[in-house]
This record gives C-alpha cells, sequence and structure tokens, in this order.
C-alpha cells in the first residue's frame, strides 16, 4: 500500500482514534511517538498510534498536515483562524513546558525513520517522494477551489497563486537541512534517511514553485 492510498483510505481514520485519546488540548505530544513508558492520556495516544495502519505512513500524513498549519499560522496570519475552523487538525506539541508549545514538524520525518519495520528504504523513499509530489498538488487544490470558499482576500488566481508561493517559499525556510533538528531523546533515528526525505521534500517544492513562476 503506497502512503497516497494510506493517506485517502486509512489516515482519516486512525486520525480520529489518536484524536480520540487527547484529554488536555488539541495536541499530540511528542512524548506519545517515542516513549514507550508514556502513561495517562500519552499511553492512550501512544496505543493508538500503535495500532494505525501503517505507522511511519501516519507520520508521513501527519508531518504534512503539521506542516501546512504552521506554514498557514506563518505565513498567512489573518487566515489561520479560517484554516483551523475547516481542517480541525491536531497540534505537535512537546512535553512538561512545551505541552502548549508547537514542535518543528519536521521531527515526525525524524521519528518515522525508526518505524519502518523492515520495509526496504529506498522503496519507502520513493513512496515518500510520489506522496510528497500528490500532496504539494493537494495544497495547491486547496488554495485554487476550497480555502477561497471560506476567507477572504482569495478571490482571483493571481491572489491564490501569490498565497501559494508564500506557502512554499516558507516551506522551504523550515525544511532547510541546516536548520531542521537533527536529533531526539530516547530514539536513534535514520540521520541519512532523514537528510534524504528532506532533500526530496525541497526538490519537490522547487519543481511547484518553478511551475507557478
Amino acid at each position: 500500500m503506497t502512503s497516497i492510498k494510506y493517506y485517502e483510505n486509512y489516515f482519516p481514520e486512525d486520525l480520529i482514534n489518536i484524536k480520540a485519546t487527547l484529554k488536555h488540548s488539541n495536541g499530540i505530544s511528542i512524548h506519545s511517538f517515542i516513549s514507550a513508558s508514556a502513561q495517562d492520556h500519552f499511553g492512550q495516544t501512544r496505543k493508538a498510534f500503535l495500532h494505525s495502519k501503517s505507522k511511519y505512513k501516519f507520520l508521513f500524513s501527519f508531518f504534512y498536515t503539521v506542516l501546512l498549519d504552521q506554514v498557514i499560522h506563518f505565513s498567512l496570519h489573518d487566515k489561520h483562524s479560517d484554516f483551523e475552523n475547516i481542517s480541525g487538525y491536531p497540534k505537535f506539541v512537546g512535553i512538561l513546558s512545551s505541552y502548549g508549545s508547537n514542535m518543528d514538524p519536521a521531527l515526525i520525518l525524524l521519528i518515522a525513520t525508526v518505524y519502518l519495520e523492515g520495509e526496504d528504504k529506498d522503496i519507502v523513499t520513493e513512496d515518500f517522494a510520489d506522496f510528497t509530489e500528490y500532496i504539494l498538488e493537494d495544497y495547491a487544490d486547496f488554495f485554487y477551489n476550497i480555502f477561497p470558499q471560506y476567507t477572504t482576500d482569495l478571490y482571483t488566481k493571481e491572489m491564490q497563486e501569490d498565497a501559494l508561493i508564500i506557502i512554499f517559499e516558507n516551506m522551504k525556510l523550515a525544511m532547510n537541512w541546516e536548520s531542521v533538528q537533527k536529533s531526539i531523546n530516547i530514539i536513534t533515528p535514520d540521520l541519512l534517511l532523514y537528510k534524504n526525505w528532506i532533500n526530496i521534500f525541497n526538490m519537490k517544492v522547487d519543481e511547484k514553485l518553478f511551475s507557478l513562476s
């Protein structure tokens, strides 16, 4: 099963099951993804995550929902509440004092490297490339055909394209290899694989920006 098929057919249900375990906020804590000893609602969230149809495909999908949410908040702040009204995506948050704070979405990809469950890394990387291309096209469709119905100042194609260019440019800034976090306590991620995915992401975003120029 490809990540595209997972996203279309299984991600919504897996996300609903995980959201049902969230007690105190609309945020999924990094603790639930990396700690086998997570307790209380963190442990319930972890249990729901471990029962998802595919753990690394869930993380790929969650990465792209978190990235879009954070970039819209940063790039089109006046439209972020409109986006939240129609998306309902949970946040990606930390633990303790950072439990109420957004975490770097790139960390979701870093975590995904430890959940491949024996899958061939080259095949997974090719799948990630295909999924990234699909998602970026889905973003474009969202800005052209869906979001303008729920927010202001996106009622012409030029406005929609301008917003999309800003979104893609800031995604690249956020996902620059020199800027992303590269380590997490408790787990030992595959940094080479992580770097390959980051590079693929940026290459695909460059292709979308070129098509808009």
